[in-house]
């Protein structure tokens, strides 16, 4: 349980991970604030003051703004680290820099691996999906009737174990729809994280080339490869534009077009970005089936697919998930109270990882190691 609760609290918190992050560091913020997404400076405009305020760099990826809070983003590596430069979106100001390891992606890969950048971890991890599920349908079963608390209030005049246990069932109940959600979507983590997942469209080799990206490669040269893009896919709304990083690799410029619930490389459009000739080219609706439910996963996952409503909704739910779990603790003090003396989370604690504490020993180093190697 107390892996869930740092699953669930990382995983709410990721919901607006940016948000919190841009509290901490202002020059993600755009100078402006807006209602629109637009990019006036365009993406070559970007890439060149980019370059210009850290000519020793490359690019890595380029993003628009996510929302009218937030300015545009280089990511670009430079001497083996990697950081990402903030760029007004309209006059194309360079604002400042942050990490890539910024509070977001610590919370996403304890989210994801317990900070270990391993498959094994991951497999792991993502395993956890498949026992919830099977306790929410457990839990379900054993709660007869369990769609009346939906419209009973949990606050009453009972207290101690009753009252916890009032808590535990409406938290429960209302919290059920997105942990099935998330349950499933982790399913297909799980099966992602063990190979069992069909690739996307492989784009045709680039001209061999000896540099990664063409010394001369500019911000003239990237917007020609985005017109050549949105040709191929008119109406493309471009997310995301990642640079090679090997000279096998071609540009890719990735996107929302028509298709639901896909991550942006469903709609992609693969560049050389030497010749400036297209590779490749897909859409979400050519993917297969098996495909399309994997693109779906994060979309659904972390809440995004219907903007910030959405978003709100599964933080609120991510909150009655960590109820249903502290609430479930509560009730377990009561029930070993006779042993421990009086009923609190801490005896509620005690009895139940007491005997497993070698377990949360090992669960803990490896958190400890994972972040030792973050910051070195």
């Amino acid at each position: 349980m107390l892996y869930l609760i740092g699953v669930f609290a990382s995983g709410t918190l990721l919901v607006f991970g940016s948000e919190l992050e841009s509290l901490f560091s202002p020059h993600m913020q755009r100078q402006s604030l807006s209602t629109s997404t637009d990019l006036p400076a365009g993406f070559g405009t970007l890439l060149d003051a980019a370059l210009t305020a850290y000519p020793d760099a490359k690019p890595l990826i380029i993003r628009p703004p996510a929302s009218g809070w937030f300015a545009s983003q280089v990511e670009m590596r430079q001497n083996g680290r990697d950081f990402i430069v903030w760029i007004d979106p309209v006059n194309a100001t360079v604002q400042g820099r942050t990490p890539v390891l910024g509070l977001k992606e610590i919370l996403r890969r304890f989210h994801v691996s317990l900070l270990i950048d391993s498959r094994i971890v991951l497999i792991l991890a993502s395993s956890v999906s498949i026992f919830l599920l099977a306790q929410i349908v457990l839990g379900l079963k054993s709660y007869r009737r369990f769609w009346r608390s939906l419209l009973r209030s949990p606050v009453s005049a009972q207290k101690g174990r009753m009252f916890w246990g009032n808590w535990h069932r409406w938290a429960g109940v209302w919290s059920t729809p997105l942990l099935v959600v998330t349950c499933l979507t982790g399913i297909f983590y799980f099966v992602e994280s063990i190979g069992f997942t069909p690739n996307l469209p492989l784009a045709s080799p680039p001209a061999e080339r000896q540099e990664v990206l063409p010394q001369m490669f500019d911000g003239a040269d990237l917007d020609q490869a985005v017109a050549l893009a949105k040709g191929e896919l008119p109406g493309l709304l471009i997310r995301e534009i990642y640079f090679p990083k090997v000279a096998t690799e071609g540009l890719e410029i990735r996107g929302d077009l028509s298709a639901v619930l896909v991550r942006p490389r469903a709609n992609m459009v693969t560049v050389d970005p030497e010749t400036l000739e297209l590779i490749g080219v897909h859409q979400g609706e050519e993917l297969s089936f098996g495909r399309r439910l994997t693109e779906a996963a994060d979309p659904l996952h972390f809440g995004t697919w219907g903007g910030a409503v959405t978003q709100v909704v599964w933080v609120v739910s991510g909150l009655l998930a960590l109820t249903l779990v502290l609430s479930g603790l509560m009730v377990a003090s009561w029930r070993t109270s006779t042993t421990l003396g009086k009923p609190s989370l801490f005896s509620a604690i005690k009895a139940i990882f007491l005997p497993a504490r070698w377990t949360l020993l090992v669960i803990l180093t490896v958190c400890v190691f994972g972040a030792l190697r973050l910051m070195i």
